[in-house]
């Protein structure tokens, strides 16, 4: 029987090729767009959870009031504070610390000979386990690149850029064109996906260095405020930051109050107001994620408004194959292949034109995305198409298997006695409503 029905609702649709390319035209183009969407949002979900521990690591910010009153925050703390911290709290795995900004010395003039004109590229300068919290550590990488405190690590591009088809790992270097430094690892360049992009990592040794001309003792920097990473072994934030804020040496130097906010969080969530992350881009995602509802609801209703407008047309062939004994199940398992071939059609269509159209698209928003092919992005894929299918095959299905056999064989049809065509007006309704 499943054999017959799949021969016969493929036959239908090569037989009636204009309606069908019609439909499948229309879910094509409306797939196509919400495919293009979906991977706008679950790029922007997926930034920094390409770390092995992305759920264990906490930026660490400070909540201080202003001279107006309001609670202000910035996200660096103090050394000691934050060693402490390490040192004593159970909880705390690892401290990270790290330096950047827009200017020198992040910003950094590379070239091999004097005479060279300078290729300016950004980094970080980073503590000694910097790398053993975030995955970047890959490529030409030896255990722990960062630890010589006169290390410096190349991204794969910047040391193509340098050294062309030459190892550089192990070579001396003069980063601002005076302070030698050894080039430990060249690692690959960081994913588009990542919240922190650098063409190379020094450690803070050297950062001391290049802005003060000397190595800086840590009698120096033990009050000085840094960005801070640390990794837990414990999913109570809470308590962490009511240990972290109880310190003795955070009451000595600061009157802030610390806390952790998920690295996860950090791409959608990036503000604060009044000591709370706010969304920022989270908003636009949940907005796109509704348009990209609307998008699908407004192809799937046009082509259920197509396949019960054409109804009556096939109204002879239901009426034949109900007297020679197809029941209303048959039919109703047939006009849902229907829909089925047609959807798995207009989405290989969609996929192909969504992998033709992201450079474009790429291009156009300036962002380059990585498309992740994982268990949940799939399965949401596979969702899509399966919702699409049954919302655009369900309502034209139980309508056609419905006919009465003798009003259909008069090609009577159904009109309005099952209410097709009002329903049809509200679904126009709902899709003009939605486009608007």
């Amino acid at each position: 029987m499943l054999k017959n029905i799949l021969k016969t609702s493929w036959r239908s649709l090569l037989k009636n090729s204009g309606h069908t390319v019609t439909n499948i035209l229309g879910l094509t183009i409306g797939l196509s767009a919400v495919f293009l969407i979906l991977i706008w949002i679950v790029h922007h979900k997926n930034f920094d959870r390409f770390h092995t521990n992305s759920e264990q690591l906490y930026k660490v910010v400070a909540h201080y009031q202003d001279d107006n009153g309001e609670i202000q925050t910035n996200g660096e703390a103090i050394f000691e504070v934050m060693e402490e911290a390490e040192s004593t709290i159970p909880q705390v795995d690892k401290v990270t610390r790290y330096v950047t900004n827009w200017r020198w010395p992040s910003q950094q003039c590379f070239k091999l000979d004097p005479a060279d004109p300078c290729i300016y590229q950004f980094g970080m300068f980073v503590d000694s386990n910097f790398l053993e919290l975030f995955d970047y550590a890959k490529g030409n990488s030896i255990e722990n690149p960062l630890k010589n405190p006169k290390s410096l690590v190349l991204t794969q591009s910047l040391a193509d850029k340098l050294f062309e088809n030459q190892d550089p790992v192990g070579q001396s270097y003069k980063i601002g064109c005076h302070l030698e430094v050894t080039i430990t690892a060249v690692i690959d360049d960081a994913p588009s996906n990542s919240s922190f992009q650098f063409d190379y990592l020094a450690s803070l040794d050297v950062f001391h260095t290049l802005r003060l001309g000397n190595t800086i003792v840590k009698k120096w920097i033990k009050d000085k405020s840094y960005s801070t990473y640390v990794q837990l072994n414990s999913n109570d934030k809470t308590q962490v930051v009511e240990s972290i804020n109880s310190l003795e040496t955070k009451k000595k130097y600061s009157s802030s109050k610390y806390d952790l906010q998920p690295m996860v969080d950090q791409h959608l969530y990036p503000d604060f107001k009044d000591g709370e992350a706010v969304a920022g881009l989270g908003v636009y995602i949940d907005m796109f994620g509704l348009f990209a509802l609307f998008i699908l609801a407004i192809c799937i209703i046009n082509f259920v408004n197509l396949s019960t407008s054409r109804a009556t047309l096939r109204s002879k062939e239901i009426g034949v194959r109900k007297v020679t004994g197809a029941s209303r199940t048959m039919l109703f398992a047939q006009f849902m292949v229907e829909s089925f071939w047609q959807v798995v059609v207009a989405s290989l269509l969609a996929i192909l034109i969504t992998n033709q159209s992201l450079p474009m698209v790429e291009a156009l928003i300036e962002e380059s995305m990585i498309v992740s092919f994982t268990t949940e992005n799939l399965l949401l894929l596979m969702g899509i198409l399966v919702f699409t299918v049954i919302c655009s095959g369900a309502y034209p299905a139980l309508i056609m298997s419905a006919y009465n056999p003798i009003k259909a064989l008069k090609s009577k049809g159904l009109k309005d006695s099952n209410g097709s065509l009002g329903v049809r007006k509200m679904l126009t309704i709902v899709q003009v409503v939605a486009s608007a």
